[in-house]
């Protein structure tokens, strides 16, 4: 059993931000939480895991792809922070959907079913907090559908780079081919809709550094050209 005050002192996430440390120190205890470490490559979720949990990234990179024999896609990459498997140990039927593997080493925070349903049934704060990380997802599946399903290649890219987050400047997550493969583009066909969104004076592009000059400029441009 890990020591319990060094899970507590590493735990800061916002789906446990006003969690009862007692009840949270309980289930520690209880062994229902576990700190687990992965090497670049491990398999961290997948088809064959048997109602793993819910996990929280604390240290390291994770990529998602599909669980597909033939094809393997790029679904997207989890910094630390990233929650996974909260969609999936409610489905009987296929308990993990993707298969989640080990980018860089991950340590990874693993909470157990049990757990998390005593934590919805006796923590307001974190019941709240789990049902505002399920409409974040929602929001987050809603973008990404519209980048995959965008008319032009330039409009899905300003779509991702749109969804990177609020700020100014943007940092690719992913190298070229695996943003082609989320994107499904070929990697020419991404080249060029980098540099039309460089020449239409939206963007400026520094390695994976990208500076967005005109948020609401670029996607109502990409988005009229898109639909006409």
């Amino acid at each position: 059993m890990q020591n319990t005050k060094e899970l507590l002192a590493t735990v800061s996430h916002p789906l446990l931000k006003g969690v009862n440390t007692e009840l949270l120190g309980a289930l520690m205890d209880f062994d229902q939480c576990h700190i687990l470490t992965y090497r670049s490559g491990d398999v961290i979720f997948s088809p064959q895991s048997s109602s793993p949990g819910l996990g929280i990234l604390l240290d390291g990179t994770a990529v998602a792809h599909t669980a597909h024999s033939v094809k393997k896609v790029m679904l997207r990459t989890f910094s630390p922070g990233a929650v996974f498997g909260i969609s999936d140990w409610y489905n009987e039927e296929q308990p993990f959907f993707s298969r989640i593997e080990a980018h860089t080493q991950v340590r990874l925070l693993l909470i157990k079913p049990s757990a998390v349903r005593r934590l919805l049934d006796e923590s307001p704060a974190f019941r709240e907090q789990y049902i505002r990380f399920l409409t974040d997802r929602i929001r987050f599946l809603n973008q990404k559908i519209g980048y995959l399903t965008a008319g032009s290649a330039e409009y899905k890219l300003s779509h991702y780079l749109l969804s990177l987050g609020e700020r100014e400047t943007v940092t690719l997550p992913l190298a070229m081919s695996g943003l082609a493969e989320m994107l499904d583009l070929g990697r020419a066909s991404l080249y060029r809709a980098f540099d039309t969104l460089v020449e239409d004076g939206f963007i400026s592009k520094q390695g994976k550094t990208i500076t967005l000059h005109d948020r609401e400029g670029m996607a109502e441009y990409y988005h009229q050209k898109a639909h006409q």
